[in-house]
């Protein structure tokens, strides 16, 4: 472990000026971000890196994203074209029966 490079974790009001060359960036909760704030972490990313952005739409705990207007939404209509990106979907929930009758019912 001591040969990899470390890992660090940085919010989305602390990566201002900052590049991540050769990076792996992980944009986890990301359905409760807005479309500037995206921005403002995907535009960071140098050369030889990656971006993965996790989140779910029946999560969305926040005042002014929906299910259509989110980022994840957003993202995914905006790169569809683009050859190196992609999309993938979870293979069910992580959680508890209890967590998925909320999701339904809230």
């Amino acid at each position: 472990m001591l040969d990899k490079p470390p890992l660090l974790f940085k919010s989305p009001s602390f990566i201002r000026g900052r590049s991540f060359q050769s990076s792996l960036i992980v944009i986890d909760e990301c359905q409760n971000l807005t479309p500037l704030q995206i921005k403002t972490i995907v535009t960071r990313a140098g050369n030889g890196s990656r971006v993965i952005r996790v989140g779910s739409l029946v999560q969305i705990d926040t005042h002014y994203p929906s299910a259509t207007s989110s980022v994840l939404t957003y993202l995914r209509e905006q790169f569809k074209s683009v050859s190196r990106g992609g999309n993938g979907l979870p293979r069910g929930l992580p959680r508890s029966a209890f967590a998925r009758c909320a999701e339904k019912q809230l």
